[in-house]
């Protein structure tokens, strides 16, 4: 026998046929002539033996035969014995008499049926997440001609002033506001819990590096100005007064005797800080004047500001009356000339001073201005732009031949902008300070050049977003935002010195106009106003345009640039009421108005580019109106239609190629692209007019006779596209709900024509914006039809398709929900194949990193993968969850089973059996539940009622599971083992080999049951 070599032990050696020997003598007594005798002796041959007859053998043996009748009668009673023959008595498994126990087999029907309806259930979620369908625009319905398109593509919606002149306070525009207003809304994120602002890195991502405590004088001054310069006072309510209120106690905190310096604070502020404080403390008294408390705190400062001044050269500088500088001197006079406005006392020598020391730093040649003395080579310009708007504060005016110098030079400056920093920030806020002092023509030109150019050099993404970063002598953050904020205020704070006097009479005519302007676009803006005062606003704004034209064409080569700004106006009224050729001409009259060398004004080439996307609307609009005519008639002829469609085409090709040389704003652009839908759906109405399929295929056709696809596809090609998205759509649809294989044919034929044209792949970001999304539910309408024919394999991979093709799908999680739920449905997670099995551990547990809400079949099969993970802890949790989330018997019954198994691996055999016995009377008998209590009873070294269980299934499943019968018998084998059961053990598996010498024919358990009978012999030899 094969095993014979590795079982001969004692209890399992096979028996030897026992002979019966004869009794020699002894050789040693026998004389030499006997052995000799012997050696002579022939062997007898086994031919020529004669054998007696079997009757003749049993007359002279008649024991032989009474031998033989027991032997037969003992085979014969030893074909109706079984196995158990060698079992104890009490072990006995005897398959003659009927099971003592019936044993429900263990079956996972239900579960698959529930994870088959947590799969539809997720499925029907999924199709109606999408409220708003992705082919509305392909229902061809179009609600009429859009109204007011001139004054949404031109800009006149919204925006004072409408980037034409000054504007209502001097210059300002939508973009600077609202850069102004994130501005602050950055020096809010990025204060103190003291209230007050102090230095930052100069890149920062994230608000746990701003400082938690303390402030700068300074920086915190420069903050609370850019509050009240914005008109967020105390005096009114607003969103920021808490946060100016605590900048102010801080400051005040601090002023001690007017010189910013208490005994805990250990920071000695120079000059430069203690102007700005004093200039906030004065600004805010100004909009406060009955805060005593500032008041006096101002009156320190300012007495401490008069004191530490040079008297020798007039100025001031970093120390107490340590000689002066042309850039500390400005901020003083600043605070200085704040604190007079605000009614406090500052005596008149400050001023005559501050004039004394200009002068001595001021080129009266070239108007430059030195920092500290002539020749210092520091005459840039920053301190000419400093120098002119000092002179012109204390009394000089711009017409000054060094004031007309200093102007020549300040015109040039720029904002400049370096890896994100402006690196002359500084040069930029005096030179905008400077200039709006100047006012006319000059501040005009010089404005909308530093503003927008500071509009754009602001920070976009992240903690930054709102600020800006500085450079040179502006660095720190804090006071880098500020500076530019206040530099987009300079409207909002100063009145110019000479502006009463200066603005010539054309140019007060021009303000009135772009002031009806304004009015008339805020009042468009509001949506709610008739259409009769909007009428009489604009022949209002109309009437006085005409009068600043006439005045300003008396003298056409003095203020050319404000008769441009008057025809411009004019044009921008006339477009607005439709009236295109006028606008056009008056604008070809503007051109003409430009001096021979100089550059026309921008502003001309782009209202001639938006008028001219003025005409394209208008042709869009009648070719829109021809294919609704035509959409509703029953007998249009194909001819017809056919010349429509072309209409409409050439009208959306047109309106495209106007849009983009136009530059729109984010409104135009938004009018646009509606425009464009509304041709497509008229389009649409005339393909559905006639027979859909017909007119489908037609234009597919057309699209492959073109070749490639196209870099950009027309608006027709993409409404062609969703068509067919849409009806391969509906044929899903279709195939889930009648359940008809034919349909989803249908529909792959028509996907696998959207694959070839591959629109996601060619097409432009706006066309995968807009075809995305119905493709994305085309997918899931896929999946939903693989579901409905019953092909859940096909569902699976559908669904991993859609999560390759849409990484950043708004559906995403939800398809991963239902890949899962598809998962379970196909079986128990043991049995799933591997790639399958390793998919979904994936998902659950990538979902469960993600904390997302499980469902109970989910956190089941969540808690047996990682069981076998060998995460016995997390995995009762799991089981516990699931048990808690479902009114399910059957999932409540396999989390039990589950958590038990859990509980058993963490040693708590005792908990284990506490779960056991909390399941249905009914569920006792189940053959998995049996299994683990004998699991349990084994763990607990409760070895006989294991044992008398496990005998019980044997009896009852031998015939009906054998593999299962075979699995039990190895358990009960080791359970005799673990009870130290020797004599029972070997008898045990001595039948169970005689059965089958291969162990149910399972190569891997014959190993383990030869190994487990070494084991008794060893445990045998024990005992």
């Amino acid at each position: 026998e094969p095993e014979a070599a590795a079982t001969k032990k004692k209890g399992f050696a096979p028996r030897k046929k026992l002979t019966k020997v004869p009794k020699r003598r002894n050789a040693k007594v026998l004389d030499a002539k006997t052995r000799a005798k012997l050696a002579e002796r022939k062997p007898v041959s086994p031919r020529n033996q004669k054998h007696p007859g079997f009757l003749a053998t049993l007359h002279r043996s008649p024991a032989y035969g009474a031998a033989a009748f027991l032997h037969l009668l003992g085979l014969v009673a030893l074909s109706f014995w079984t196995i158990a023959v060698h079992l104890e008595k009490e072990a006995a498994v005897d398959v003659r008499i009927a099971p003592s126990k019936n044993v429900l087999p263990t079956d996972n029907l239900a579960e698959r049926l529930d994870a088959q309806a947590a799969a539809e259930e997720s499925l029907a979620k999924l199709s109606g997440a999408n409220s708003d369908s992705p082919f509305a625009e392909a229902e061809g319905e179009v609600a009429g001609a859009l109204r007011g398109q001139a004054s949404k593509v031109l800009g006149l919606s919204g925006g004072k002033g409408g980037g034409l002149g000054r504007g209502g306070s001097g210059g300002d525009s939508s973009g600077s506001r609202r850069a102004l207003h994130l501005g602050l809304d950055w020096l809010v994120r990025h204060r103190t819990k003291d209230g007050a602002w102090r230095g930052l890195p100069q890149t920062h991502s994230n608000p746990s590096s701003i400082p938690s405590r303390g402030g700068d004088v300074g920086q915190t001054g420069l903050a609370l100005l850019s509050f009240l310069c914005a008109d967020y006072g105390p005096d009114k309510k607003g969103p920021y007064r808490k946060v100016i209120q605590g900048a102010r106690n801080w400051l005040l905190g601090r002023v001690g005797d007017g010189d910013f310096k208490k005994p805990k604070f250990n920071h000695l502020s120079t000059y430069y800080e203690r102007a700005i404080g004093t200039l906030a403390l004065a600004e805010w008294l100004q909009r406060a004047p009955k805060d005593q408390e500032v008041r006096e705190a101002l009156k320190r400062c300012v007495k401490h500001l008069t004191a530490s001044r040079d008297h020798a050269r007039g100025g001031w500088r970093y120390s107490f009356a340590r000689g002066s500088d042309t850039s500390v001197t400005s901020w003083v006079m600043l605070a200085l000339k704040s604190a007079r406005h605000a009614k406090v006392d500052v005596p008149e020598e400050n001023f005559d001073g501050a004039r004394l020391w200009i002068e001595q730093v001021t080129n009266q040649k070239t108007g430059t201005t030195a920092y500290v003395s002539l020749g210092d080579g520091r005459e840039n310009g920053a301190m000419a732009a400093t120098g002119l708007f000092l002179r012109i504060l204390l009394g000089g005016s711009q017409t000054e031949r060094v004031n007309r110098l200093a102007i020549k030079q300040v015109r040039r400056i720029r904002v400049s902008v370096w890896r994100g920093k402006v690196g002359n920030l500084y040069e930029v806020y005096y030179g905008a300070l400077a200039m709006y002092q100047v006012g006319g023509r000059e501040w005009r030109r010089f404005n909308p050049k530093i503003r927008d150019a500071m509009v754009a050099a602001q920070l976009k993404d992240g903690c930054e977003r709102g600020g800006w970063r500085g450079g040179s002598w502006v660095s720190e953050p804090i006071a880098a935002t500020a500076i530019s904020i206040l530099t987009l205020e300079t409207y909002y704070r100063y009145i110019p010195q000479q502006g009463a006097t200066s603005a010539s009479s054309g140019e007060k005519a021009l303000d009135e106009a772009h002031g009806l302007l304004s009015e008339l676009e805020e009042t468009a803006a509001k949506g709610d106003a008739k259409e009769s005062d909007l009428q009489a606003q604009a022949l209002a704004a109309q009437a006085a345009y005409g009068r600043a034209v006439r005045i300003l064409e008396k003298n056409p080569g003095g203020d050319w640039d404000l008769l441009i700004e008057g025809y411009i106006g004019q044009a921008r009224l006339f477009a607005r009421d439709g009236e295109i050729e006028p606008a056009l001409a008056l604008l070809t009259k503007a051109r003409k108005v430009v001096p021979s060398g100089e550059p026309a004004p921008p502003s001309i080439a782009k209202l001639q580019a938006r008028l001219a996307l003025l005409q394209a609307i208008r042709s869009a609009e009648l070719a829109i109106a021809t294919a609704q005519e035509l959409g509703g008639r029953k007998d249009t002829t194909d001819v017809q239609r056919t010349q429509a469609l072309d209409g409409l085409r050439k009208a959306a090709r047109m309106l495209n190629i106007r849009s983009i040389s136009a530059k729109l704003d984010s409104t135009g652009r938004e009018t646009i692209r509606a425009l464009g839908s509304a041709l497509e759906a008229a389009a649409t109405l005339l393909i559905k007019s006639a027979d859909r399929d017909a007119m489908i295929d037609k234009e597919l056709e057309r699209l492959k006779k073109r070749g490639v696809m196209p870099k950009v596809l027309g608006s027709f090609e993409r409404r062609v596209i969703l068509l067919l998205i849409q009806r391969a759509h509906e044929r899903y649809v279709l195939s889930r709900t009648e359940s008809s294989r034919a349909r989803f044919l249908q529909a792959e034929s028509d996907r696998q024509v959207l694959d070839d044209l591959a629109v996601l792949r060619r097409g432009s970001p706006a066309d995968r914006a807009r075809l995305g999304p119905a493709l994305e539910q085309l997918e899931l309408a896929r999946i939903a039809g693989r579901v409905g024919i019953k092909d859940t394999e096909g569902a699976v991979a559908a669904v991993e398709e859609y999560l390759r093709r849409f990484p950043k799908g708004k559906y995403r999680s939800d398809g991963e929900r239902l890949e899962r739920a598809l998962l379970i449905s196909l079986g128990p997670f043991e049995s799933l194949p591997d790639a399958r099995r390793v998919r979904l551990t994936a998902l659950l547990l990538e979902a469960a990193k993600r904390k997302e809400a499980l469902t109970a079949l989910e956190l089941l099969t969540l808690g047996r993968l990682l069981l076998g993970r060998g995460q016995a802890r997390e995995s009762a949790t799991a089981f516990g969850q699931a048990i808690n989330a479902t009114e399910s018997a059957s999932i409540r019954r396999a989390a039990k089973l589950g958590r038990s198994r859990a509980l058993r691996a963490l040693g708590t055999p005792n908990a284990a059996m506490a779960e056991l016995n909390s399941l249905a009377q009914t569920d006792n008998n189940r053959l998995d539940v049996i299994r683990e209590r004998c699991l349990v009873l084994r763990a607990q070294r409760k070895f006989a009622p294991a044992i008398d269980e496990y005998v019980l299934v044997l009896n009852a499943i031998e015939h009906e599971e054998p593999q299962t019968w075979w699995d039990l018998s190895e358990q009960l084998a080791r359970t005799y083992v673990e009870a130290k059961r020797a004599r029972a053990a070997r008898k045990f598996l001595e039948g169970l080999r005689n059965k089958d010498r291969t162990f149910g024919g399972d190569a891997p358990r014959r190993k383990r049951m030869i190994q487990l009978m070494r084991e008794v012999d060893l445990l045998a030899s024990r005992e």
